[in-house]
């Protein structure tokens, strides 16, 4: 059976086999395109913390990994609930209260071991911390395409929008605590030193 079904070349998509066609350049494919961009990125940044076949940059970093995947399956629930059809139906359990309470523990978590922040710093300096700081960016980006397809079509449930809100917090920390394993030492710009 091929990949391809040449049901998309005219520039629709179906959501699932009982919806009628959607365009590919509507707000709710871009809001699902951006959420599977920051879902595919998470897996790159977790074969940074334990490449495949290779040996883990230690088990210093399974725990990033472990919240990844974890990220990523709360991820999947949020694209059932904005690919959800005109009927407001979808099949999966959606994002959950819990789920933005879990991302409140992995920010205390990863922040513990952390000095405060006074000012602007430099994200990334270390591979796996630039990767987490790029996480944060796509995780922003996916937040602003959700939330206009929510302005122009359709009420998300609340934890939706909060679990992406918190998500970019959770990069920034996770990212700033993969340069402080690395011994990478925070930069702040350089208009600082002016």
């Amino acid at each position: 059976m091929p990949y391809y079904t040449r049901a998309g070349d005219a520039g629709q998509t179906s959501l699932n086999p009982h919806t009628s066609k959607t365009s590919k350049g509507s707000l709710q494919i871009e809001a699902l395109g951006q959420l599977d961009e920051l879902i595919a990125y998470l897996s790159y940044c977790r074969t940074v913390c334990h490449p495949a076949g290779g040996h883990p940059l230690g088990d210093k970093n399974s725990d990033i990994h472990r919240a990844l995947r974890r990220i990523q399956d709360v991820l999947f629930r949020m694209q059932a609930q904005v690919g959800k059809d005109g009927r407001g139906q979808t099949l999966l359990p959606g994002v959950m209260k819990e789920h933005v309470q879990e991302a409140e523990y992995m920010i205390a978590y990863f922040e513990k071991a952390l000095p405060p922040v006074t000012q602007f710093i430099v994200g990334g300096a270390s591979p796996l911390g630039a990767m987490l700081n790029i996480a944060r960016t796509i995780a922003r980006r996916a937040e602003r395409a959700v939330v206009r397809y929510q302005e122009e079509a359709i009420a998300l449930e609340a934890p939706v929008l909060q679990y992406l809100n918190r998500l970019s917090t959770v990069f920034y920390i996770m990212s700033r605590e993969a340069d402080r394993r690395a011994g990478a030492k925070e930069e702040k710009p350089e208009y600082y030193k002016a």
